[in-house]
């Protein structure tokens, strides 16, 4: 069966509906990533090519696949759009033939920005109606970087340092 054909996948809590073909694909997911229970992960389908993409980056992601794969990717330069068919069929591969995972192994945060970013989160006004539609309150707060957060600056400033200690030259753009 079409994962595109408007059918409804669940995984426990979480239940998303994939989008027909006809539908936009610019158009808010029918559910929230944020109601995936901790350590769930989306449909493959979502992770491969994530609703946020801009259609450019969704066609060079079915490109890279494609190359990855060997598959033609002829589709992509003879119409204008996004090639359904060609990500079924990735997502398909994949489903039979699942990528690698590879564990690496992160850095420690320094004790003591832990500790600001725990006391700043436990003293954090989550915001009571949704800063974003498609994402529950509950799970998501927006922070500013260059606007007031007038009841979270503790926040902003933890995420501050530890992006600062992370990688001093990165733009980050809060």
């Amino acid at each position: 069966e079409s994962l595109l054909q408007g059918r409804t996948i669940a995984q426990d809590r979480w239940k998303i509906r994939i989008r027909d073909a006809g539908d936009s694909w610019n158009a808010k997911p029918d559910a929230s990533i944020a109601d995936l229970a901790a350590g769930q992960q989306p449909a493959l389908f979502h992770q491969l090519f994530p609703g946020s993409l801009k259609l450019a980056e969704r066609r060079a992601a079915v490109r890279r696949h494609c190359e990855k794969l060997s598959f033609d990717s002829a589709i992509l330069d003879e119409q204008p759009g996004t090639p359904t068919e060609l990500m079924e069929k990735i997502c398909k591969h994949y489903e039979t033939n699942p990528r690698e995972e590879l564990p690496l192994q992160g850095y420690n945060l320094p004790p003591n920005l832990i500790a600001d970013a725990l006391a700043a989160l436990r003293a954090a006004k989550w915001p009571d109606v949704s800063e974003r539609r498609s994402v529950r309150a509950a799970n998501y707060m927006v922070l500013w970087l260059k606007r007031r957060n007038e009841e979270n600056e503790g926040l902003v400033q933890a995420c501050e340092d530890i992006m600062k200690w992370a990688d001093p030259a990165y733009p980050c753009t809060m």
